[in-house]
């Protein structure tokens, strides 16, 4: 079984996939004992997924980045995909303006996929 390297430095906060990084609100953060418990094999990945959460809280605590994720049709789960397997930058955060356009691109692709579902 792999393991998770630890991640001395924000390049090395590997992606997590969209289950993992999965969670039921944006708002309300899960227990570290929740987080551990998901990666009881790897707490490595423990690690990243609170890393992840943090750099996503703080981006979305941002006053520009509520402008802009209230712009488009967003949901939290368009934002936990992203944040998921985006690049942290040299600060242990997402670059904004790269996140706003990446969850658009999420958004624009779930609604296009909603769409030819219900043409059918």
């Amino acid at each position: 079984m792999m393991h998770t390297p630890f991640p001395g430095s924000p390049a090395e906060v590997v992606p997590l996939s969209t289950y993992e990084f999965a969670s039921d609100s944006w708002t309300d953060a899960p227990s570290i004992d929740i987080i551990c418990s998901r990666f009881t094999d790897d707490l490595n990945r423990a690690l990243v997924w609170i890393l992840r959460y943090r750099a996503l809280a703080a981006l979305v605590g941002r006053a520009e980045i509520v402008a802009c994720l209230d712009r488009g049709a967003h949901s939290w789960r368009d934002m936990f995909e992203v944040a998921a397997q985006f690049p942290l930058n040299n600060e242990w955060g997402f670059d904004g303006e790269m996140f706003c356009a990446a969850v658009d691109a999420t958004a624009s692709r779930r609604s296009v996929s909603r769409g030819a579902k219900s043409d059918r």
